[in-house]
């Protein structure tokens, strides 16, 4: 059966890729090609900018949210052509201007040969404006791709763009643009080109403007640095690689300096900024979960491994028998939290809520005001209700002991709109959301709010395979049941735009508590086979990367002189982790894998120096190795 279901979706897999194949390329009617709704991320050519990725320069955060600004953007190439279509949220359009980038619509800045180490100038731009010439207040500021003469081709000839190239539309909350540009055209008066072919890449900008009454008052942008200055200097643009089947992928890191670097990029450029927000109380995992990826922006992976030493040891079952993962958001109202949970047995047969099976969190509403002795605030909810507990006494849905509550002292009174719960093939699922204003403390202390600011939190996952709480896997600090009443132990949350948070396993008042863990642990570890080399004993030992330099896959080699668990990760020169290929028991021996550049996310990491290490409770090892493309 399991042949025959691969088989046919292999014929399926075909048929897709013929029908796509047929609809390429996309025709140029500011319409959304079926071909554009294959595209997923900036991983293969689809970007979301968001409001927030404002440019400090020219104003702040447009203040009717996304819908008053921001983008949708979909790519494609192929050896002539490089083509953009895009739908702009905008409550007011603009082409009143007599200067073309004062008015709305789209900005475009290239750099065509990055690993030429251009880093003076090498800026070629493209502009489309909202509206044409026959809806436009100022004609003079229209512009059809190359109002400026700017793309031109090696021999200075510019591009004159014609209607089959580009066109407009209205829509109900702004306007569509789309275009393409031959690559032949976007080049530098130095005599850069762009290479075209896969795995070449070119460095871009993508401005969207906003004019609001009579010049333009703000601007939304995609690039490693979310700056102005992208045009005319292209150490500030990001990097796009030529993929197979017309796709392009795109990293918010610059080529030419790789450390300029967008940290929002996952916040601001992936779906779950443009998702459905915000997710519905179903105990079903919404579409906007997906766009998390790790820790740093709110999606965490709690092991068998993560066990609090004094309740139990690892589940005997490994993962299966306790684990968990997590999807958390906010808003200003609530905080968000969806959960699978992996469990073997499921029991709510105590008639105390914290012995059942169920997840647990403790908060500390305020770490900065640096609150070491008490400050805890809790939320509880059982895997089963009231319908299936074998002890209904033991059944929490949220705020079984009404710890949460207001600064008035009001308890929160959960109900079915706030939490949900599914039995599934492997355990069951949790969701649940819980209002800012009743996660305090009794001396008054509350959660601020807002990007930037910050709580403690302990999740603890508690595992009843007889008739009481036996074990409990956590994300926190410091790895301890007494997370329950000292918020010196718990971890720090991060608020972030479009709505994502950031973990990370270090106490905010005692920043010396760290879960050295946390990296093995809470982050999603890359299915790679590893392979044994000899069932030898070494010492412990970690070779030296080979090939290196390498491109595009290089292969890594470690020895255990025992039986031990093995972490083993890629970082970059700043200590960012980029992929965690190894987390789990080895026995003795030599063993290899091999590392093909990508990070987390199967994304292609840039050419430069990165770090690998190995690690175990008694051993740790790092060795440099080149990435060059």
């Amino acid at each position: 059966m399991k042949k025959l279901l691969l088989t046919a979706l292999v014929v399926v897999l075909a048929c897709s890729n013929i029908i796509i194949a047929q609809s390429f390329p996309p025709a140029i009617d500011a319409e959304k090609d079926d071909w554009y709704g294959t595209l997923t991320n900036p991983d293969d050519g689809y970007v979301f900018i968001p409001s927030r990725a404002f440019v400090p320069e020219i104003g702040g955060a447009a203040e009717g949210g996304d819908a008053d600004l921001s983008a949708h953007v979909w790519t494609a190439w192929d050896a002539t052509y490089f083509y953009l279509y895009e739908e702009v949220s905008d409550d007011v359009i603009n082409v009143n201007n007599g200067t073309n980038f004062q008015n709305d619509g789209i900005e475009l800045k290239f750099d065509p040969d990055p690993l030429a180490g251009n880093e003076g100038d090498g800026i070629s731009s493209a502009r489309l404006t909202a509206y044409g010439k026959d809806n436009a207040a100022d004609t003079n500021g229209v512009d059809d791709l190359n109002g400026d003469g700017d793309l031109k081709d090696l021999s200075g000839v510019a591009w004159v763009p014609t209607e089959d190239d580009f066109a407009r539309r209205e829509t109900d909350d702004g306007y569509a643009l789309e275009m393409r540009i031959p690559w032949d055209f976007i080049t530098t008066d130095d005599g850069q080109a762009v290479n075209v072919g896969e795995g070449d890449l070119f460095g871009l900008a993508i401005n969207i403007s906003d004019n609001d009454t009579d010049t333009r008052t703000n601007m939304a942008q995609w690039a490693a640095n979310v700056t102005d200055f992208v045009w005319n200097d292209p150490t500030h643009l990001g990097s796009v690689t030529f993929l197979a089947d017309n796709k392009l992928q795109y990293v918010a890191q610059n080529a030419i300096v790789d450390t300029v670097v967008n940290d929002s990029a996952m916040a601001w450029y992936y779906p779950s900024a443009g998702g459905s927000f915000p997710p519905v109380i179903d105990a079903e995992r919404d579409a906007w979960y997906d766009g998390l990826t790790n820790p740093e922006d709110g999606f965490i992976r709690i092991p068998a491994a993560a066990f609090v030493p004094e309740i139990g040891g690892p589940a005997d079952g490994g993962d299966a028998d306790l684990s968990a993962l997590v999807w958390t958001a906010w808003d200003e109202t609530y905080f968000y939290l969806y959960e699978e949970v992996s469990d073997d047995v499921i029991n709510v047969n105590n008639g105390t809520n914290f012995q059942n099976d169920g997840i647990e969190l403790k908060f500390d509403p305020d770490p900065l005001a640096g609150n070491e002795g008490d400050g805890i605030s809790s939320a509880r909810l059982t895997a089963y209700g009231n319908d299936n507990a074998a002890d209904t006494n033991g059944v929490d849905n949220l705020n079984g002991d009404a710890d949460l509550k207001d600064l008035n002292g009001v308890a929160w009174e959960p109900t079915e709109d706030d939490y949900a719960r599914r039995e599934t093939d492997e355990g069951y699922a949790l969701e649940m959301r819980i209002p800012w204003e009743f996660i305090t403390t009794d001396d008054g202390q509350a959660v601020n709010v807002g990007e930037g600011d910050l709580f403690g939190l302990a999740i603890n996952i508690s595992d009843n395979d007889t008739d009481t709480r036996t074990n409990m896997a956590q994300w926190a600090a410091n790895v301890t049941d007494f997370v329950w009443n000292d918020p010196t132990h718990l971890g720090t949350v991060t608020f972030q735009g479009s709505n994502t948070l950031n973990f990370e396993a270090v106490n905010a008042i005692v920043d010396t508590v760290v879960n050295d863990s946390a990296m093995v642990w809470y982050y999603p570890v890359t299915a790679i086979e590893v392979e044994p080399v000899s069932e030898i004993p070494r010492d412990f030992q970690l070779g030296q990367n080979y090939p290196n330099p390498f491109n595009p896959e290089t292969t890594i080699q470690f020895s255990l002189e025992k039986g031990t668990h093995v972490s083993l990760a890629v970082y970059t020169v700043n200590g960012q982790l980029v992929n965690q290929l190894v987390s789990g028991r080895y026995s003795p021996g030599t063993y290899q894998l091999k590392w093909d550049g990508t990070d987390f996310n199967g994304r292609q990491v840039s050419s430069g120096v990165y770090f690998y290490r190995l690690a175990t409770p008694d051993y740790a090892e790092a060795r440099k190795m080149i990435l060059m493309k």
